[in-house]
C-alpha cells in the first residue's frame, strides 16, 4: 500500500517590528561602533556623536532579532531630536548584506520631529529578507559632534505612512510685509500644502504645488499688526 503525503510549509516571517525603548536599556540588536557611544535615558536611546576628520563614513549597526519580510510595506518611521542639524543616512540590508540606503536632514530642535522613509525601489535588495540596519549620522560633513536622541522606531507593516517636511526654525518678518517668501524642503509623501494658524498676523496666503520635495508659501504680514503665532 503506498501512502503519498503532501506538506505545505510557511515562512512565518514577520514583517513588522516596534521598538519603544521603554525597558530602560539599550535594546539588544542596537550596538556601539566607531564615534558612537548608546545608552537609555528617559525611555529614548541617546547616540552620542563623535567623528573626526575623515570619519565621516563610521556607523553604527541594529541587527534585527531574524530576518523580516518588509516587501509589502518597505517603511520606516520613528521620532528623532539633534542638537545639531545633521543629515541622517540610514542603510538597509538584506541576508546577503545587499544594500539600500535613504537620507533625511535633521534641523536642530529640542523637540522630537517625526520622519517617514520609503525604502523601497531597489532592485537588487531581498525585501523580504531584511536583517540589518546602519545609521550615519553626518555622512555629508567633514566632521561632526553632537547628541540624537531617537524613539518609537517602526518597520514594515507596523507603520502606518504620513506625509513630512523638513522642520524650519523659528521666523522672523516685520510687519507690512508684503509677499513675504517661506521656502519648504524635504517634503514626503504629500501633494499639495495647507496652512492653518496666525490668521491674526498675516493674510493673502498662497501655496504652491508640492514639486521635487519642495514648495513655497507666500503671504503678506497685516499692517500695524505684532506678535509670534504658529502655523
Amino acid at each position: 500500500m503506498l501512502f503519498l503525503l503532501s506538506l505545505t510549509i510557511g515562512t512565518g516571517a514577520q514583517t513588522g517590528y516596534t521598538e519603544n525603548f521603554n525597558g530602560g536599556t539599550v535594546p539588544g540588536g542596537w550596538q556601539e561602533a566607531a564615534s558612537y557611544e548608546l545608552s537609555n535615558s528617559g525611555g529614548s536611546l541617546v547616540i552620542d556623536i563623535d567623528k573626526g576628520t575623515n570619519q565621516h563614513a563610521n556607523n553604527f549597526p541594529f541587527e534585527l532579532d531574524t530576518t523580516y519580510d518588509f516587501s509589502s510595506a518597505s517603511y520606516l518611521s520613528m521620532d528623532v531630536k539633534v542638537n545639531h542639524s545633521v543629515v541622517l543616512s540610514i542603510l538597509f540590508y538584506d541576508d546577503q548584506d545587499v544594500l539600500v540606503s535613504k537620507v533625511h536632514r535633521i534641523i536642530r530642535s529640542g523637540q522630537f520631529t517625526s520622519i517617514y522613509i520609503d525604502f523601497s525601489g531597489s532592485g537588487m535588495v531581498d525585501y523580504t529578507k531584511i536583517k540589518k540596519l546602519k545609521f550615519n549620522f553626518g555622512r555629508t560633513a567633514f566632521s561632526y559632534a553632537g547628541q540624537a536622541v531617537i524613539d518609537n522606531v517602526r518597520l514594515g507593516t507596523d507603520v502606518t505612512p504620513f506625509s513630512t517636511i523638513l522642520a524650519l526654525p523659528d521666523q522672523y518678518f516685520y510687519h507690512d510685509t508684503k509677499e513675504a517668501v517661506l521656502p519648504l524642503h524635504d517634503i514626503y509623501n504629500a501633494d499639495s500644502i495647507t496652512l492653518s494658524g496666525a490668521g491674526s498676523l498675516i493674510g493673502n496666503i498662497r501655496t504652491s504645488a508640492v514639486s521635487s520635495g519642495s514648495a513655497t508659501i507666500i503671504f503678506d504680514c497685516l499692517d500695524g499688526v505684532s506678535g509670534t503665532d504658529t502655523i
